[in-house]
């Protein structure tokens, strides 16, 4: 086991010097079927390797992303939900909690854990930017307690409802190597597949030209 000094040793490729994008894995990288392994130092690289994953996100217009989404298996999750979309959940109405999160948004999540989740569920479409062109409904809890450890290594303890909910669980599941796709309904993911098959056959070809 790396020590836990050893942050650098837990991210396969050389970060860049500034904050920067950084490569995203489609489906079919085997990063997004690996379950991801807690942070046990919060460092300076780990601090960096955050910053990059928020520049990610924002490139590619994403909400939230997810650290196996760019190559790596560790416990971390970005979000910045903008204001436009945090009502756009049917059953938007902030609890004060909700309103603490958004207020820090980009928010960096690190060892994320999610518990007490509400019986009473909906359904709504997302897209992953693992798989682009892509979107498919699914089922969530609209309440959850979300733990989580910020840069600063101080742990929180949140209740979450809504967009933020959801959000949060769609990327806390990319930890336990589940898409979204895998809690889509059975018929709707069926006719899915020949995207998906064709998804996996350009990230395959990618793989194999990958410098890393």
């Amino acid at each position: 086991m790396p020590s836990k000094k050893d942050s650098a040793s837990l991210i396969p490729y050389p970060l860049p010097e500034q904050p920067e994008p950084l490569p995203v894995s489609h489906y079919g990288a085997p990063e997004l079927r690996r379950p991801s392994r807690a942070v046990e130092r919060i460092d300076d690289t780990i601090r960096h390797f955050i910053a990059c994953m928020i520049e990610t996100m924002y490139a590619e217009n994403g909400i939230g992303l997810a650290a196996p989404q760019v190559g790596v298996n560790l416990q971390i999750v970005t979000i910045h939900i903008p204001e436009s979309m945090q009502t756009e959940h049917p059953s938007a109405s902030f609890t004060p909690q909700d309103k603490i999160i958004y207020e820090q948004m980009p928010l960096a999540l690190i060892n994320p854990v999610i518990s007490n989740p509400s019986t009473q569920t909906d359904i709504m479409e997302e897209g992953c930017l693992s798989l682009p062109g892509l979107a498919g409904n699914v089922r969530r809890s609209l309440t959850i307690t979300i733990e989580y450890t910020d840069l600063d290594n101080v742990t929180h303890s949140y209740t979450c409802t809504g967009m933020l909910a959801r959000c949060l669980q769609h990327e806390i599941d990319h930890l336990n190597a589940t898409l979204y796709i895998d809690r889509m309904d059975p018929e709707e993911r069926r006719r899915l597949e020949p995207k998906l098959r064709r998804l996996r056959k350009q990230t395959m070809k990618e793989l194999r030209q990958r410098s890393y």
